[in-house]
């Protein structure tokens, strides 16, 4: 069994500074200079390139081929509903209550109208194709199960 040291004997531990002082290390000039070209480095820097922030004007410019985009896209979601949607895709980060926003969201809009129309209309044919039917299988019926008068 191992043995434990008791409280009696002396502790095997460094010493540790006493509570309410702090140690802090120390930086010294040899450190903070960056090693030559070619010498082994610890740490590699990593440069991270600068913020490009358009100007107004290409903004405004950017905003306005977008805005055309956007509308010309709720023309073709009449025909093509898939391009409205996409337009409002591409146009997520369009600012609130800008044109952009607006005509993305009609883009939406008109594709979300066109998608339910195209499916009253095809639920409109199954039913008549149906109604057709039952009228047809009708007419049969009674044209088989003549009696004689």
């Amino acid at each position: 069994m191992p043995a434990y040291p008791s409280v009696d004997q002396p502790s095997l531990a460094p010493p540790q500074s006493q509570p309410g002082s702090c140690e802090w290390p120390s930086i010294s000039a040899d450190s903070a200079t960056p090693p030559a070209y070619g010498a082994p480095s610890i740490a590699h820097v990593i440069t991270v390139p600068e913020v490009v922030v358009p100007e107004p004007q290409q903004q405004d410019e950017d905003d306005k081929s977008w805005t055309l985009c956007a509308k010309v896209s709720c023309v073709l979601a009449i025909f093509f509903p898939i391009i409205g949607c996409l337009a409002f895709c591409l146009n997520l980060d369009a600012k609130k209550g800008s044109q952009r926003q607006k005509w993305a969201r009609r883009c939406l809009a008109t594709a979300t109208i066109m998608i339910v129309l195209a499916g009253l209309w095809y639920l409109s044919i199954l039913l008549a194709v149906r109604r057709q039917q039952q009228i047809c299988d009708y007419l049969h019926s009674l044209m088989t199960n003549r009696t004689c008068w």
